[in-house]
Formats: structure tokens, C-alpha cells, sequence
């Protein structure tokens, strides 16, 4: 679509563009491409490891306490999200966390909407950042300038982070009221 409406309606593209728009489109796909592979790998190799059965081993103890156990997860996803993409992370996750966070009382919907926060602040953390790399790719901008521009809004999403960890009924009730 943005292609015929760049060649078409707004004719900033020529013919003669076409061919450096597909290599660079290529350039951008394949450092895309680069990054799933890896976290893919990743993925893998947490599974095969049976990292997965471990990390519940090790959070079913913490189940008296919700506040604990979320501040566990959180840093625990945290640096998951920093190293690992983040619909692999859910697909392996999600279900060995599922049973802890039941037993602890936790509520599901919220606990997922934690899950996926933090996430996806791991994929804007240096020093792995993944979509940190994938964004220097597409502005063609230095790494150390990118983390310097998403440094703030970085400190804000982890500040929200908290306030949902501290205060669940900012997402519970809400939720309820679409209920």
C-alpha cells in the first residue's frame, strides 16, 4: 500500500528509486530477521535446559507472599525481556507462571498485563535491547544516541511498572468497569 502510494498519489518515488528502496528495505528486514533468530535461539535453548520447570521449581516458594513473588517475577521478566523476544518469552513463560500466580492469588488478567510491561520495557534496556538495535537500523542512528533518547521514557514505563505492582487497582478497576 505505501508503496502505490508513493509511486502513485504522492510521487516521491520514481521508478528509477525502486530498486534502492528494495535494498534498504532488505537491509532493514534482514537485521529484523537477525534479531528473531537470535532471541528464537534463545528460546530454545532455555527450553532444552528445562530452564522453564526450574524457574517454577523455584517461584512455587514464594507463593505466600503476591507482593514477594511479583517483585520476583517482575525482576525475573525483567532481564528475561532484556536477552529474549517477547512472544517467545510468553509462549514458554505464561504457562509455568499461570499455576504459581493462581496458588499466590493473584489475578490472571492482571498479573498478564505485568507480564507483558515488563517485557517489553527488557526490549528497550540496553545493553541487549533488541528493538533499541532494531530502531538504530531504521533512523540510522548511533546506539549510545538511541539509549540517551529512550532513557526517559524507559524511567516512565518502569516508574508505571511499580505503581501497578503497588497498586493493582489502577489496572483492576478499570477492568472491572469494562466487565
Amino acid at each position: 500500500y505505501a508503496f502505490i502510494v508513493s509511486l502513485f498519489f504522492y510521487k516521491e518515488l520514481t521508478l528509477k528509486d525502486i530498486p534502492e528502496v528494495f535494498v534498504a528495505a532488505a537491509k532493514m528486514t534482514s537485521v529484523v530477521m537477525f534479531i528473531v533468530a537470535s532471541a528464537t535461539a534463545v528460546a530454545w535453548l532455555l527450553t532444552i535446559a528445562q530452564i522453564p520447570n526450574q524457574v517454577a521449581i523455584l517461584f512455587t516458594g514464594f507463593a505466600d507472599s503476591p507482593l514477594l513473588l511479583l517483585i520476583i517475577l517482575n525482576i525475573f521478566l525483567f532481564l528475561l525481556g532484556m536477552v529474549m523476544d517477547l512472544t517467545p518469552a510468553v509462549l514458554i513463560f505464561a504457562p509455568v507462571l499461570f499455576p504459581i500466580i493462581k496458588v499466590a492469588g493473584i489475578d490472571p488478567y492482571f498479573f498478564w498485563v505485568i507480564m507483558i510491561l515488563n517485557l517489553t520495557i527488557g526490549l528497550i534496556t540496553p545493553p541487549v535491547g533488541t528493538i533499541l538495535y532494531l530502531g538504530c537500523s531504521i533512523g540510522n542512528i548511533s546506539f549510545p544516541r538511541m539509549v540517551k533518547g529512550v532513557l526517559p521514557f524507559l524511567i516512565t514505563e518502569i516508574v508505571v511498572l511499580f505503581l501497578y505492582v503497588f497498586f493493582p487497582q489502577l489496572i483492576l478497576t478499570p477492568m472491572n468497569w469494562l466487565y
